[in-house]
């Protein structure tokens, strides 16, 4: 317990120093504070629990954007107040954290971290007309569910047929084994778009496996996959249930080409995954080898500031203060409904996204790539045709 509270506060207080900076930087004569929009943002992250893979590197994500715009003054006249709070993976309490930003008076929210707490998170906030920027969240239906939520990576509806078609198309693929886990909301909508995509592409899904999140050993659900013999094993689950399923297929010799969603994408998976993960297709808003907008100076800041490099999440993140900033320089107020009508006008913003705008649905307007691992890292696999 005592380490879970240190790790909620330590989040919280790292990010508050950024205020007391962009403070100190207005007082000494950056611009006139009475020219300032000031932003108050409320940030809902899984900064721990097994979900943190995801939320801790967005944390980092934003501390670099928000350190360069109210330190640095890289938006002129904006200001962005942060109030962290972490929802240990759980969707209740992301939906509860929403509510008391709510109340607190926050003018946005930023997260939750999992697709699972959106779908139950978002709703508060778009009820009041809260803007949500949903800066990991890939699961079909996210920005649906109210006008004011704004998602940042490319969405599984379009990533995932994405990567299936160019798998079908490279390793001439005719056959798949889907394994997906069935208490999950990212997990449920990759898989239904997988089953999708497959068909489109002429991709026969001959047989399906369903878990639990939770569950460890998946030898019984990959006899059967490998009794079916099929070219391809699509799976769609959460990282630390992938990293297993992966590991546990090729212990027992099933050697099928393997193509998963955004939840692979985490470093720790591969960390996790280790030799198992050689040769695995994974489709994804960013990689580094892209050189997309000022992708080239985030990953020089972020290794300056971290000692190692960025992954999606950190970039999806770092993207959204940015996003957030631009719409509030443009904005006539913080007010809510101001910001949710400047960000839906967001066009062209500079990122390592690219340049970064928002289409008529409010999703992000750029291409995602194909990445296969070699040797323990990610490729674009374009980068290797």
């Amino acid at each position: 317990m005592g380490g879970v509270r240190g790790s909620r506060i330590a989040a919280v207080s790292l990010l508050a120093l950024l205020l007391v900076f962009g403070s100190l930087f207005v007082a000494l004569g950056g611009s006139d504070a009475n020219d300032r929009t000031t932003v108050d943002l409320g940030v809902v992250l899984s900064l721990s629990g097994p979900a943190s893979i995801y939320g801790l590197s967005s944390q980092k994500g934003l501390e670099l954007a928000l350190a360069e715009i109210n330190e640095g003054n890289a938006v002129p006249g904006v200001t962005i107040v942060p109030t962290v709070r972490d929802d240990g993976g759980s969707a209740d309490t992301a939906a509860a954290l929403f509510q008391e930003l709510l109340d607190a008076g926050v003018d946005v929210v930023a997260g939750p971290t999992l697709s699972n707490s959106a779908v139950v998170a978002d709703p508060v906030a778009a009820a009041a007309g809260l803007p949500v920027l949903a800066i990991s969240n890939t699961a079909t239906g996210i920005t649906s569910i109210g006008d004011t939520i704004f998602r940042i990576p490319v969405a599984d509806e379009r990533v995932v047929p994405f990567v299936v078609a160019t798998a079908v198309e490279s390793l001439n693929l005719h056959t798949a084994a889907l394994l997906w886990a069935n208490d999950e909301a990212y997990a449920t909508s990759a898989a239904e778009v997988m089953r999708r995509a497959a068909a489109e592409h002429g991709l026969e899904i001959t047989i399906e496996q369903q878990f639990s999140t939770n569950d460890t050993d998946f030898s019984a659900a990959l006899r059967a996959v490998q009794q079916a013999a099929p070219d391809a094993l699509l799976i769609a689950a959460l990282t630390d249930a992938t990293i297993a399923v992966v590991t546990q297929a090729r212990e027992m010799g099933l050697d099928q080409h393997i193509i998963c969603g955004n939840s692979c994408n985490p470093p720790a998976f591969l960390a996790g995954a280790g030799a198992a993960a050689e040769g695995l297709l994974v489709g994804a808003t960013w990689n580094s080898a892209v050189m997309r907008g000022n992708s080239a100076a985030f990953i020089a800041a972020f290794r300056a500031r971290f000692n190692h490099d960025p992954d999606q999440f950190a970039a999806q993140a770092y993207t959204a203060m940015y996003v957030l900033a631009d719409a509030a320089r443009r904005a006539a107020s913080s007010e809510p409904a101001d910001l949710v009508a400047a960000l839906a006008a967001t066009r062209d913003v500079p990122s390592p996204l690219g340049d970064f705008s928002f289409d008529a649905q409010r999703e992000p307007a750029i291409d995602p790539v194909v990445q296969v691992v070699r040797d323990g890292a990610f490729t674009v696999l374009d980068a290797e045709n």
